[in-house]
């Protein structure tokens, strides 16, 4: 398809953004690398999310996944998930839409069903479970997701929220601000360990995997990882020595979460694993709840016997249930935030004008 400035075709596009991905600014982008050279309208719409926050009660489910509104509020069974606001919101502004550019919104068949000219979804996520892929392709709609564009920002964030825990960061800023000095914190069995020389296991060596494992070698670790999907080379050509499971979770002193698991696939971390662990090691998961048993580790850390948990996403327990995890002190866990910095969109936006580049070729 090529659609060049000056031929009859004039292409249509929607930016559905957010508070994260504010539609302005990724229109005034895709106009500077796109109008000279093609016919492009660009509209947009902005959903008021993520919220400020939400109350978290005994019954709550922990939100994994897309978690920008109250999941205290039940949304209605549309076929998709992981969306906010309203699932319909885009039905009647996508008729003559050609190329649609979401985020979060939800795109359900029945709101598919109502764009009669669109080619084209961009969705700005790795997995994108707010829209009905299957009926867009049915439909002959060319679909696209952006997969790696928060890859840097989770690795930065899985090693510093580490760090965070190791040293005690969090809890001795706490005790600061109030006005609280606290020098018990040289104290031989509280002052924390170095990730220099310590061995360091990543499930899963996809982008993020890979970007840890790059900047683990600034800390001079000894890093191993499992992955079974990935060839070789890979591990070859980043330094990593390749091991089955179990000798990662016997060999580790810090296991680290990157993988990704089917729906209601078994969870890669359980009980079994997490008793084969050094008494010392510090598990960690940026990546999703389903690859980790909770209660297994609840029962690990209550025990002590593993050295903690360092959390930013959870399972489909209820809060009453984290709530006693979270108050344990050997956890440090934060409301999924880890794929989120200002060079993410900017990634996103890089990979969607290349995607409308080949489009409009």
């Amino acid at each position: 398809m090529s659609i060049r400035k000056g031929e009859a075709l004039m292409t249509k596009i929607l930016i559905a953004g957010d508070k994260f991905f504010e539609p302005l600014i990724f229109k005034d982008y895709l106009e500077k690398n796109l109008s000279k050279e093609y016919d492009i309208e660009i509209n947009t719409m902005k959903f008021d999310f993520p919220v400020e926050s939400f109350i978290l009660n005994d019954n709550t489910v922990v939100p994994s996944g897309m978690s920008w509104d109250d999941p205290n509020i039940p949304k209605p069974e549309v076929g998709v998930r992981e969306f906010y606001g309203d699932p319909f919101a885009l039905k009647d502004v996508i008729r003559d839409v050609n190329v649609l550019i979401i985020h979060g919104a939800a795109l359900p068949k029945e709101v598919l069903e109502n764009a009669n000219a669109l080619k084209v979804v961009i969705t700005l996520r790795g997995g994108p479970e707010n829209v009905d892929r299957a009926y867009a392709e049915q439909r002959g709609i060319k679909f696209y997701n952006t997969p790696g564009k928060n890859a840097q920002a989770v690795a930065e964030y899985t090693i510093g929220l580490l760090l965070s825990f190791l040293r005690s960061i969090p809890e001795s800023s706490y005790y600061l601000k109030k006005g609280v000095w606290k020098p018990s914190y040289y104290e031989f069995d509280r002052t924390g360990i170095e990730i220099n020389g310590k061995t360091f296991g990543l499930v899963g060596m996809g982008e993020i995997g890979c970007r840890v494992a790059k900047i683990l070698k600034g800390f001079d670790a000894n890093i191993i990882a499992y992955d079974p999907y990935v060839e070789q080379k890979r591990f070859e050509e980043i330094g990593v020595k390749r091991v089955e499971l179990d000798e990662l979770v016997r060999e580790s002193d810090f296991i680290s979460l990157h993988a990704r698991q089917p729906k209601n696939a078994k969870p890669i971390i359980g009980e079994r694993e997490i008793k084969m662990m050094k008494k010392n090691a510090v598990l960690i998961n940026t990546a999703r709840g389903n690859l980790l048993d909770y209660k297994a580790l609840k029962s690990a850390l209550e025990n002590r016997q593993i050295r903690g948990a360092v959390l930013d996403v959870f399972g489909p327990e209820k809060f009453s249930f984290y709530k006693e995890l979270f108050s344990l002190p050997n956890v440090l866990a934060t409301p999924h935030i880890a794929g989120g910095s200002q060079e993410t969109v900017k990634r996103a936006m890089d990979m969607t004008v290349a995607i409308l580049k080949e489009f409009l070729e």
